[in-house]
C-alpha cells in the first residue's frame, strides 16, 4: 500500500523513485496529491501500476503535470486503463486515447494534422504550340499540438502553437 505516501509533501523530483518495483502494489490513492510543483513524471515511466485497484486521485491537485515525454510506457498504459489515477489534476498531453479516455472527447483531429499542397506544372512543347508536359508535385507537412486537460471538468483549457512533426520539414518546398 502506498496511499497518500507523498501527498502534499512538495516532491518535485521522482528520479530517486525510478526504480521502485510496483509491480505488487494494489493500492496509490492519493499518492501523489497536492504536489503543484510536480511535472516530470518520466522518472517512474517504467513503473508497472498494472496490479494497483485503488488509485483514484493519485495526482490530485498537481496542476502542471507534463505527460508529453511518457506515451509508449507503462505507466502511459496504466493511464490509458485506469484514467481516475489523473482524477483532480490538470496535464499536458499529445496523447489523444488519454484525452478521450479522461473527457469522452476524440481529440486525435485537434492534436494531429497534415498540410497538404498540390502543384500542377505545365511546361508548354516549343515544337507543338498545342501540347504541353504536366508535371504533379505534392508535398506534406505533419504537425501536431499538445492539449491541456482539467480532469476536474473533464475539458481541454488550452492547446500549445502548432508545430511541426519532422523539425526539419517545417515549410513546403520552393
Amino acid at each position: 500500500v502506498m496511499s497518500s505516501m507523498f501527498n502534499n509533501n512538495k516532491i518535485s523530483d521522482l528520479s530517486p523513485l525510478a526504480n521502485w518495483n510496483t509491480g505488487n502494489v494494489t493500492d496509490m490513492n492519493n499518492m501523489f496529491s497536492s504536489n503543484p510543483d510536480l511535472i516530470d513524471l518520466s522518472p517512474i515511466a517504467n513503473w508497472n501500476i498494472s496490479s494497483v485497484e485503488n488509485d483514484y486521485s493519485l495526482f490530485s491537485g498537481d496542476t502542471n503535470l507534463n505527460l508529453t515525454n511518457i506515451n509508449n510506457t507503462p505507466l502511459m498504459q496504466g493511464f490509458l486503463k485506469t484514467p481516475n489515477a489523473l482524477g483532480g489534476a490538470i496535464f499536458i498531453t499529445n496523447n489523444a486515447d488519454l484525452v478521450k479516455a479522461i473527457t469522452g472527447q476524440d481529440l486525435k483531429d485537434n492534436l494531429n494534422g497534415t498540410a497538404h499542397r498540390h502543384i500542377i506544372v505545365e511546361t508548354p512543347d516549343h515544337k507543338d504550340e498545342n501540347s504541353h508536359t504536366s508535371q504533379t508535385i505534392d508535398q506534406t507537412i505533419d504537425y501536431s499540438r499538445d492539449a491541456k486537460v482539467d480532469t476536474v471538468t473533464g475539458e481541454v483549457n488550452s492547446y500549445t502553437p502548432w508545430t511541426a512533426t519532422d523539425s526539419t520539414k517545417t515549410s513546403f518546398d520552393e
